[in-house]
């Protein structure tokens, strides 16, 4: 539906917290000696923690240490530090080669980042169709982020053919693990009838499941929906809502399933 936004988010906030000096430069010395346990923790300590010692400039040697030796969790924070600009220049350039280094040994996270790139022109030429194809590696090894965008691409026709039906199947996966974007477009999809039957009771139960995050504001489209529902259908969306909040989004279908015959 050439009237959907096309919505890509990217999540890649980082945690800020302290860390030891004293351990920090003991796993210094053990990586000069190529323990391979101590140049993990070095990286990780530099991927979440912003504020070890000594400063950002050194993580850069440590993560193109274990990047260069094909390690895809070093190349993905690389990359990360590349696009963020964290301890160095921001050079999307260098972003892209890291995440396409991570992404071609199967690493999720940088099939759905580069993926982005892709989508945006960030550091690589716009091409939707490659962004997709990135996008789907991720999507079919679960990233909620991923299947969200694919799907959001399916109804959109944006870089491939728009296909509905296969737009609907990845805002259900990405729904039922808790991405409240395509709890939002699900709902949007089955109160509209776009692309499948328009249905109230599975509109209210996604927008129920949207409502349960501070991020959206659904109030209003849950309350107008209400009162175009009868007494039976609301009462159904709302004990199958409940179920499926409780269940965390992972006993929906069976419940709407059976409501569909009544």
């Amino acid at each position: 539906m050439k009237t959907l936004a096309l919505v890509i988010t990217l999540f890649l906030s980082l945690k800020f917290v302290t860390c030891e000096a004293l351990d920090f430069q003991s796993f210094l010395i053990l990586s000069e000696h190529n323990r391979t346990e101590a140049n993990k923790t070095i990286y990780e300590t530099y991927l979440w923690r912003t504020t070890v010692t000594p400063g950002n400039s050194d993580a850069i040697k440590w993560y193109e240490k274990e990047a260069n030796a094909g390690n895809p969790e070093a190349q993905f924070g690389l990359a990360t530090m590349f696009f963020k600009g964290i301890g160095q220049t921001k050079n999307l350039y260098q972003a892209a080669q890291w995440y396409k280094a991570s992404a071609d040994q199967g690493y999720s996270e940088s099939q759905f980042l580069l993926g982005y790139m892709y989508l945006h022109g960030l550091g690589v030429p716009e091409n939707k169709r490659i962004a997709c194809d990135w996008l789907l590696k991720a999507a079919a090894q679960g990233d909620a982020n991923a299947q969200f965008n694919v799907a959001t691409l399916f109804y959109s026709g944006e870089g491939i053919p728009e296909h509905f039906a296969r737009g609907l199947k990845w805002y259900e996966d990405a729904a039922a693990q808790g991405h409240i974007y395509a709890q939002n477009m699900l709902a949007t999809v089955y109160n509209h009838g776009i692309g499948t039957d328009a249905d109230k009771i599975n509109a209210y139960i996604w927008w129920a499941m949207a409502d349960t995050s501070s991020k959206l504001k659904v109030r209003d489209e849950l309350d107008e929906l209400q009162e175009a529902m009868t007494t039976d259908e609301l009462q159904i969306a709302q004990e199958t809502a409940a179920q499926c909040y409780q269940s965390k989004f992972k006993q929906c279908q069976p419940v709407l399933l059976q409501t569909a015959s009544i």
